[in-house]
């Protein structure tokens, strides 16, 4: 197992969080934390840990040409990937708040502080880190072989977002379900329900969707899993039927056939606005003992797989 050991200082006003040296602990790294206000949480596959792969080209590109036309239309681009650097290992060299492309596997809120304070409970969040760490051995453990094709979706505009959709089938929503499963007992109880939740127009799927917040702290989980990698947020072409159409259009001519990149990596990642994950990574599962996970774009769309060779 190969393990890069980071050292650096990152300090989140905003979320009320210091993060010191990253230390290892099995095949993951993590940073101490000392002080937290705020646990929600992203465990998500990075695209930035190959940064020559053409999904993280098309991401990239798919940003830049969002922000360039919402300079012209006068809109409001809330995200901005090209306002970030990156060391040569793939990992965040700025600020902490650098807003961070990814396939989230769960986010949630954590219980992590410790009773009646706002510190993180280092105990709690070494727990947890080594129950995604068992979670994602486990799942790729019983997998031999690269085993699936997969889909084909199309970009989507989904009211002031912009994204990619990306179809990874079983794998990696088998991976997904058990880093659910295996973290509910860190999982923070009786979150509120999201205004989009209670606004969706199908009363079967708020349903659902709200019963998998009550029972497992997220409501894009099991088979409401919805991977996709955010691209734009544009509140002020949100509700306008004419400008979306010029950012789907945006998006469909980017992607190209034939078009991959694998990700080594699983991350968990402070949450920021706009579907970002942002700054330093808290914990880094390091996966390059075995064969890549793959992610490819498409004409249409993004479609992707999770392939691994022991």
């Amino acid at each position: 197992v190969v393990i890069i050991i980071m050292k650096h200082q990152v300090s989140l006003v905003d979320y009320c969080i210091n993060v010191h040296t990253i230390f290892v602990l099995g095949v993951l790294l993590f940073n101490n934390i000392r002080r937290v206000c705020s646990i929600q949480l992203d465990v998500h596959l990075p695209v930035v840990s190959n940064k020559t792969s053409c999904l993280y080209q098309t991401t990239i590109e798919a940003n830049e040409k969002l922000n360039e036309w919402s300079s012209t239309e006068h809109t409001n681009e809330q995200i901005h990937f090209n306002k970030f650097q990156d060391d040569d290992v793939g990992h965040n060299a700025n600020d902490g708040t650098e807003q961070i492309p990814h396939v989230t596997l769960f986010l949630t809120d954590f219980a992590l502080e410790e009773s009646g304070t706002e510190q993180m409970n280092n105990t709690l969040f070494e727990e947890l880190a080594e129950s995604i760490r068992f979670s994602i051995e486990r799942e790729l453990d019983r997998k031999s072989k690269c085993y699936y094709d997969t889909q084909i979706q199309k970009p989507l505009i989904s009211g002031s977002y912009a994204m990619y959709e990306t179809v990874l089938e079983t794998t990696v929503q088998e991976l997904s379900n058990r880093i659910v499963t295996m973290t509910q007992q860190y999982v923070r109880k009786d979150q509120p329900i999201p205004d989009w939740v209670n606004n969706l127009p199908d009363e079967k799927i708020k349903e659902r969707k709200i019963h998998f917040i009550k029972e497992f702290g997220s409501p894009n989980v099991f088979d409401e899993f919805d991977p996709h990698v955010t691209v734009g947020f544009d509140d002020g072409a949100g509700n306008s039927t004419d400008l979306n159409k010029d950012r789907f259009s945006i998006l469909s001519n980017l992607a190209w056939e034939s078009c991959g990149g694998w990700i080594d990596e699983v991350r968990i990642g402070l949450v920021g606005d706009y579907g970002t994950v942002i700054g330093e990574p808290l914990a880094i599962f390091d996966m390059t003992h075995f064969q890549p996970c793959i992610i490819q774009a498409n004409k249409v769309g993004i479609n992707g797989l999770i392939s691994t060779q022991l």
